[in-house]
């Protein structure tokens, strides 16, 4: 079993930083209100996806903590259709692994002036 931090983070991670996403798009409905198939509405897997690419790319192995918001707000009705705009967000914390053997070797290393 792994000792883990008051934070939820094990020794071995150290914490890089906050990293957030918010994916934006347009769905159409039709009369009754029912939102019609469209590729441009993202969903919760895409901004979770994202949001672990875009820790990858400022140096992260991973993302802890992950949670996400989705949000549907009204922006036109009519008597044939609707629009509505889609928000979903999500965020976490990006950790990288630290080597053990790099954790050694700065113990042992003398201060230097």
């Amino acid at each position: 079993m792994f000792a883990v931090s008051a934070n939820g983070i094990r020794p071995s991670m150290m914490p890089i930083g906050p990293v957030r996403v918010r994916l934006v798009g347009t769905v159409r409905g039709d009369a009754n209100g029912q939102e019609t198939a469209s590729v441009n509405a993202p969903n919760a897997a895409e901004a979770v996806a994202a949001l672990n690419r875009v820790a990858q790319v400022s140096g992260a192995d991973g993302v802890m903590g992950v949670a996400s918001d989705y949000r549907r707000a009204a922006i036109a009705a009519g008597p044939l259709q609707s629009l509505w705009r889609v928000e979903v967000q999500a965020w976490g914390t990006a950790v990288a692994a630290v080597d053990e053997t790099e954790k050694a070797e700065d113990k042992d290393a003398p201060e230097g002036d």
